[in-house]
Parts: structure tokens; C-alpha cells; sequence
């Protein structure tokens, strides 16, 4: 059920960045990734094996309400998953900067395995392009934001 729970709020999270993205043109350049958010959070609270399991699952909310490649971000959301489940908890609690760091570090790795996948089946067309503005841009945006959310979500979990 929890896992369901998940996955829901996944679509959600997908949902709410697909419309953004079509009605604040803005967004498409600096975007704060709300799936990555929801992974982290629901991650910290399990291993790496559940932590995987939340990234395939929120990747393929990304993928089947963004219209991508099926699979390309359940890959890249699944590695984010298994670093995060794999971290302790006790290690982020009290810190924004260690939150926006980590943040930072998991939205780079994500981006750097969908590149490099998209990267085996063709040519990279302008993925590395895309790479370096999710690096520059989507990081830091959601770097900003995740801390306060993790906190928020953190506080009322143990309300």
C-alpha cells in the first residue's frame, strides 16, 4: 500500500510538472523537479532495494506523463533511488546545505545515466546539450527548493 501511496503521489509529481511546463514557458529552462523531491523523501525512509524500486517507479510516472522514451527516466530515477536509499537518514537531518548538496549530487546522477543510455541507442543528437542546462538550471532550481519541502515533510512525519 505505502508503495502505491508512492507511486500516486509520483503522478502527481509528473503531473504538476507537465503543466507547468506548458503554461510557464520559463519552466521548461529552470524547472524544479518535483518527482526528484518526492523520490529523495520517500527514499531516506527505506534501503537501496526500495529505494530502487521508488526511482523505477517514479521514472516511469515521468515517463509514461512526459511522453518520453518508456523507461530512459525509470533507469536514471532508479540509480537516484538506490544512492539515496543507500544513504542514512541521520546523515541530512538539521542541514539545508548537506540537503541541497545531495539534491545537486542525485539530480547529476540521474541526468548522467539517462544521457548516457539515450547515448547507446543513437546518436546523442543534443542530449549533452540538455545534460549541461540540467546540470546549470534544474539542479540548482530544485536544490532551492527540496530542502524546505524534506523539512516540511520531515516535521510532519514525526508529528
Amino acid at each position: 500500500m505505502k508503495t502505491f501511496k508512492a507511486f500516486i503521489v509520483f503522478v502527481l509529481c509528473a503531473l504538476a510538472q507537465s503543466a507547468l511546463a506548458r503554461l510557464v514557458p520559463p519552466y521548461r529552462t529552470v524547472r524544479v523537479d518535483f518527482c526528484l523531491i518526492a523520490l529523495v523523501a520517500y527514499a531516506l525512509r527505506g534501503d537501496e532495494q526500495r529505494g530502487f524500486l521508488l526511482g523505477v517507479l517514479a521514472g516511469l510516472a515521468t515517463d509514461l506523463i512526459g511522453g518520453g522514451r518508456l523507461g530512459i527516466c525509470a533507469l536514471g530515477y532508479g540509480a537516484v533511488g538506490f544512492v539515496v536509499g543507500g544513504l542514512q537518514e541521520n546523515l541530512l537531518r538539521g542541514t539545508l546545505v548537506a540537503r541541497a548538496l545531495l539534491i545537486i549530487i542525485v539530480t547529476v546522477i540521474g541526468s548522467a545515466v539517462i544521457y548516457y543510455v539515450l547515448r547507446l541507442h543513437g546518436p546523442t543528437h543534443n542530449y549533452l546539450v540538455e545534460l549541461r542546462r540540467t546540470l546549470l538550471f534544474t539542479a540548482v532550481a530544485t536544490a532551492v527548493v527540496a530542502p524546505f519541502v524534506l523539512i516540511r515533510l520531515e516535521k510532519r512525519r514525526h508529528d
